[in-house]
Order: structure tokens, then sequence, then C-alpha cells
């Protein structure tokens, strides 16, 4: 069975449902690593501007700001593959830390 790149595997059949979840999860998370890092580097410009909103972060930009995670979340869905864009809720401070790529991920 061959690697993928992110180390998803391909091939003629996923050879363990689980080893494939772990993989998928790993590749989610290394994706939207870099969109944490740009929140977490530009948290307090992004707190002025959107605090309090809930916003959706593709590829190190803010895509758009809702008011309630299911608007971000449907917006998100809309226009990018799931595990590929962030919704997370702005505000100040290392307690904000928490993200949301989908109904079973949360971090």
């Amino acid at each position: 069975m061959k690697l993928c790149p992110y180390g998803l595997r391909c091939g003629v059949r996923a050879a363990r449902s689980r080893e494939m979840s772990e993989s998928l999860f790993y590749y989610i998370y290394i994706m939207l690593d870099r969109e944490f890092e740009f929140y977490v580097d530009n948290q307090t410009e992004l707190v002025k501007k959107y605090n309090g909103r809930f916003l959706v972060i593709h590829n190190k930009e803010v895509f758009g700001d809702y008011d309630t995670l299911r608007e971000a979340y449907k917006a998100g869905t809309k226009n990018y593959p799931l595990g590929t864009f962030m919704v997370h809720k702005c505000g100040p401070g290392k307690e904000n830390y928490t993200f949301t790529i989908g109904p079973q991920f949360v971090f």
C-alpha cells in the first residue's frame, strides 16, 4: 500500500479504518496548525477587529466573520473542503485557544 503526501494511505484498500482515521486526523492537524499559528501570531489585531465573532480562517487569511458558529461553519463548508479551514471564536488571551474543524474535532 502506498503512502500519499501527509501520510494518508492510498491504493487498493484502506487496511484498517482506524489507521485511516488516525492518518486523516494527523493530516488535518498538520494542515490546520498553520491556520492556528496565524491566529496566535495575529491575535491582538484580530481581537481589535473581530472580538466575539466567529472567524473562518483559510490559508492564513480571515475568509469571513460571523455571529454564530453555525453560520461560520456553513460558510466554510460552502467554500472549502472540510479539514482545510478553521473556525475560531475570536477573543483575547490564551483561554481562547480553542478551534473547531468539524463536528468531530474541537481542539
